[in-house]
């Protein structure tokens, strides 16, 4: 049955797998992790935005996003996290 395929959980199938492309940067003024708030809403005027990588191309991959939705999800990944690695070493 195709449908209880789709719902498997064997990490032999292939399509238990996701891969990402990275299509840009998050940029805002905060450059450590130290001071930066973990709720935007406390930081009302501070602005955050996404840079692109220049083979997307960015005004054909938003036309019409703004009219359109309200929200959008953004998938990200903390790169510089420097936790990571003392959480590695700990065994935690």
């Amino acid at each position: 049955n195709r449908v209880n395929d789709v719902h498997s959980h064997d990490p032999n199938k292939q399509f238990n797998y996701l891969t990402l492309r990275i299509i840009g940067i998050f940029r805002s003024p905060f450059m450590d992790r130290r001071g930066s708030p973990r709720q935007g809403v406390l930081c009302p005027s501070i602005i955050g935005y996404i840079e692109f990588y220049p083979w997307i191309q960015a005004r054909q991959t938003m036309d019409g996003l703004m009219e359109n939705f309200s929200h959008i999800w953004v998938i990200w990944n903390f790169h510089q996290n420097t936790n990571a690695v003392k959480q590695q070493s700990s065994g935690n």
